[in-house]
Formats: C-alpha cells, structure tokens, sequence
C-alpha cells in the first residue's frame, strides 16, 4: 500500500524501539529533509513553554500531538523522511531535548543519567538544502554536543529564542531544588516527553503525502496561503525530479513576493496571488465581472486546483509567474521596461517607443512606498501590473499589430503611473481628480507637460 498510519511515542520519532526487548535501538537513527516549499521553522517562545509544560508536566492522556505527515523519500527506506506537515512540532521537541542535556551536563549529572537522553539526540536529524534555521539548529546542537559550557547566543531568530525561553522555563520548574533533585527532575521530565504518543502518517511517495497535508490543512489546521499553495502545485506535478525543482522556484517567488511586498502594494500573499491571476489573464477578467468576483471570493488554491490539471499546466503557470514578478519588481524599482525600441526597425515607431519609455522612467522616479495604498490605489496598481505583463507576453512573438498593441500599452501604463501620483496628492476629491484626467489626458509629451 501507499500509506501508513501509526501511533508511535515521541523517543520513536529519532530511534527505532524494539517491542521485544522493551527499549530502543541505538545508532537505528531517524532521518528528516525540510522540503524547500517550506517556511522556515517559526514557533513564538509562547508557543514553545506550553508545549514543554505539557509535555514534561502531562495531564489526563497527554499532549495532544494531532499528526505528523511524512513522505518516504526512497523507496523502502524505512528511515529517511521528507517532512510534509509537522516540522515546527519535531523541531521544537529536539531543542526541548538538547535544553535539557545542556542542563544535565551544566549540573554535572552522571553518565547513565545523561545517556539515557544522548541516545536520542547524538544525531542530528535534520538537513535541508536552503532553510537559514537548521544550520543555526545544528550549531547548536554541535555546541551542546561537545558539552560547551559558554554558550554564546546573541542572534535573534526562534532557534535560539525558543532555546533560551524553554531554559528559563526549566530553571522555573526546579527552583529550590538541589542538584540531586534537580537531576532527578530532569530525568524524570525526559521519560514524560519520550513516553508522549503521536500520530504519524507516512507515505510512499510525496504526492500522495501531499493530498493528506492538503486535506488535513483545509479542515482548519493554521497553515498559510504560501503553505498549501506550494503543497497543491506540487501534487499536481508529481514527478519527484521536477517536483524538487519546481520547489525551489516556488520558494524563490515566495522570497521574492516576502521581500518586496511594500513595494508592490499587496497586503498578503493571499492578495498577491489573487492579483497575479487576474493580471495574468486580464483580457479574460477585465469585462467579465462575474469572472472577477468569483476569483476575488474564492481561495486562491481552489482555483488553482480547479484551472490547472496536469503538470505541464502547473509548471508553465508557475514559470510565468516567476517571470512576471520578475519584470514587475524590476520596473517598480528601476521604470524600465528593457529594450523594447529594438524590437522595431520603421524609425518613427522607434521613437515614439522611446518618448514613452522615457516619460515612464521619469514618472516611476521616487514611486511612493506602496504601504499606504488604498484601495483604489491598489486597483490602478493591479491594472500597471497588468500592463507589464501584457508587454512582456507580446515580446515573445513579435507581430505585424505588436508596435501598436505595445505602444498603446505604454500610453496606459504612462498615464497610470500619472493617475496613481495623483490620487497619492488628491486623494478621493473626485471632482480635481476627474478635471486633472481630463487634461493631462490630452497631453502628448506627458513629461514636458507634468514639468
């Protein structure tokens, strides 16, 4: 079969345990890749002391754990995982771990005592080929390891915020104890967390783990937009090799989105991606406003499962979407829009592409931080967007209509640009607003009349 279910205990998701000798198997280590769709491990302190309350201190049955979803990446390999849903979790219980070894060896605590938990952590369990935690995860983990006593943590990032809060926490837990007692404490809090049970799913293979992650996730487990977007766009890929691929570039388009979100005036990634889609196929939606509100009240991830249905669909869509934002961003930043007058030998169109080009680098000099925006705002800014990428879609097939379908874009996207200047000054006075369109309307040389 492709899946399975189990419910293991905690100390089973890093060793094997043997039923028949009651005890675990050492050096029969767990192994597990962070996928590179995923975020990067992000828990709040908060979230991380009642889970180490709860764990070493449980109550009735327990923590609650829900699942862990992982997908086998070769086959047969009953050790090596990829972590599809429950990364934050397992991560979190391995720095509780490597909390409470450092404070065994900082109390000086035998060697049985301290093997008992070695055992579990000795290997580091984790890599992944681009996450920025898990290198910051494994030098701590190498430190602690070599029983460093000075630990110096100054960075700020939730590896070693969790770390530090969950050590503060302990030290709560112990106050007024000894170190006999404490050590005992300790070894006791240990027994709790490896004894805690946990649903674990696996798959034979990543698609099928996806479509669990997926449907676990829409009955209301808190994942974002960004997170089943990725996983939904990978199911349908399928192909491990390309799989892996379109992974990092969906990462990138998320970085790339995380990184100039200011800019490019979307309050969400939710946002982002309903915006994309309709600027994408904008002639469809422009006249169409059923076609319109039916993406603006739906789930972003719902149309691309119902749109896209094979794997050569998903991939060009994500393709073009990472080439889009590409040109979007670099426009915003720099008003260029490449080398469009080479496209076209007659020496009159060569320069009225160049009038326009000009006046648009000129107006989207000091574009305004897209903070602020309000709504209409962010409308003409989807309608630019549009524009751009209505541009770049006519370069890839130059055609007898291109200079005119081009050059009227420019005009657009010239007066836009104006417009969107205008509203930042005026904002809803549309009467001013309505008098101002009316005239610089009718202006040819845009820049010599706005100067």
């Amino acid at each position: 079969m492709g899946s399975n279910i189990q419910q293991k205990k905690v100390g089973e998701l890093f060793l094997d345990y043997c039923d028949k000798e009651q005890s675990y198997i050492e050096l029969s280590y767990y192994e597990y890749k962070i996928p590179s769709y995923q975020r990067a491990y992000k828990w709040n302190v908060e979230l991380s002391e009642i889970l180490f309350r709860d764990l070493v201190q449980p109550k009735g049955e327990g923590y609650n754990f829900g699942f862990i979803t992982l997908s086998s990446i070769v086959k047969d390999e009953e050790k090596l995982f990829e972590v599809i849903d429950g990364q934050q979790r397992i991560t979190t219980i391995y720095i509780i771990m490597l909390v409470l070894y450092h404070r065994l060896y900082i109390l000086e605590a035998g060697d049985n005592e301290k093997k008992r938990l070695k055992k579990f952590i000795n290997n580091f369990p984790f890599y992944s080929e681009d996450s920025p935690t898990i290198p910051l995860l494994e030098y701590l983990h190498r430190n602690i390891m070599n029983e460093n006593n000075n630990l110096e943590i100054s960075e700020i990032n939730p590896i070693y915020e969790n770390f530090k809060k969950i050590d503060e926490t302990l030290s709560e837990l112990l106050q007024k104890m000894d170190k006999e007692k404490s050590i005992g404490k300790i070894v006791e809090f240990t027994k709790n967390i490896l004894e805690q049970r946990i649903i674990v799913l696996s798959y034979q293979t990543p698609s099928l783990a996806l479509d669990s992650f997926i449907a676990l996730n829409m009955k209301g487990r808190p994942l974002d937009t960004y997170e089943i977007f990725s996983a939904i766009c990978l199911k349908i890929i399928d192909s491990p090799k390309e799989m892996n691929d379109y992974k990092k570039k969906l990462n990138e388009i998320f970085n790339l989105y995380s990184s100039n979100s200011n800019l490019l005036g979307f309050q969400s990634f939710d946002h982002f991606l309903k915006s994309m889609i309709i600027c994408m196929n904008y002639p469809q939606y422009v006249h169409d406003s059923d076609k319109m509100s039916d993406i603006h009240l739906k789930m972003p991830n719902h149309y691309i499962e119902e749109t896209y249905k094979n794997p050569t669909s998903i991939m060009t869509f994500i393709d073009d979407l990472k080439i889009f934002l590409d040109q979007i961003i670099s426009f915003i930043k720099t008003g260029k829009l490449g080398d469009l007058d080479t496209l076209f030998s007659k020496k009159q169109q060569v320069e009225s592409i160049q009038c326009r080009l000009a006046e648009i680098e000129w107006l989207t000099y000091g574009w305004k931080n897209a903070k602020d925006d309000g709504k209409m705002l962010i409308i003409i800014r989807r309608f630019l967007y549009a524009l751009v990428i209505k541009i770049e879609k006519e370069k890839s097939f130059i055609r007898k209509e291109s200079f005119d379908l081009i050059y009227k874009c420019l005009t657009e996207i010239t007066l836009t640009l104006y417009h969107h200047h205008l509203i930042s000054v005026l904002g809803n006075d549309y009467q001013k607003l309505r008098s101002e369109n009316l005239i610089i309307s009718s202006a040819h040389q845009l820049k010599e009349f706005y100067s």
